[in-house]
């Protein structure tokens, strides 16, 4: 009983430091908040050591955009819900190895999802025209210009349409489908 609760505080841990990081992420997009005020002092205290090892490994995107927060999002709620998922699966005789390979599986098709969603958005952006000056289009296009450029010179006529980014996004669908299939076969296997 004791490792069930020592698992379940564990898991709200990682919930309450998520919300935290989410905290300081909105914090710094609104303008005017002062960095000196006792609450973002703390929420800054608390957030910034779990942000800094992501922050060397994600480079920002267009010199604007740090999707670090977003990594480090994924990887504590991950982290909470492997918890949660042992805390409840002391009892059932669930194997660690499933647990793990499920935490895996989750994390590496939410990160596919999130290249498909960035890549279709910049798609939409030009299917409707969106005013490519816009600092929200130009950080849509850069952060999604890695996942996209594989597809670059599929298509040989250029349109105002951006062909490849539709391409990219049907491939890394595909991508999710293989992921998710291969997981979950060996998440039979363990």
């Amino acid at each position: 009983m004791l490792a069930s609760d020592i698992l379940q505080v564990l898991g709200i841990v990682f919930e309450v430091l998520t919300f935290v990081v989410l905290i300081r992420l909105l914090l710094s997009w609104v303008p005017g908040v002062n960095p000196s005020h006792p609450l973002v002092r703390l929420i800054r205290a608390i957030a910034d050591p779990i942000l800094a090892p992501f922050r060397g490994l994600l480079p920002t995107f267009g010199g604007m955009l740090d999707i670090s927060p977003v990594l480090a999002i994924i990887v504590l709620e991950v982290a909470a819900e492997i918890c949660f998922s042992l805390s409840a699966d002391v009892f059932t005789g669930v194997s660690v190895g499933v647990i793990v390979v499920g935490a895996v599986e989750q994390l590496v098709l939410t990160l596919i999802i999130l290249v498909a969603v960035l890549v279709l958005l910049r798609f939409l952006l030009s299917l409707f025209h969106a005013d490519p000056w816009h600092p929200l289009t130009r950080g849509i296009k850069a952060m999604a210009k890695p996942f996209v450029q594989p597809f670059d010179g599929i298509i040989t006529s250029r349109s105002s349409i951006d062909v490849e980014a539709l391409v990219a996004c049907v491939a890394y669908i595909v991508v999710f489908l293989i992921a998710k299939f291969a997981l979950d076969w060996l998440a039979g296997l363990v």
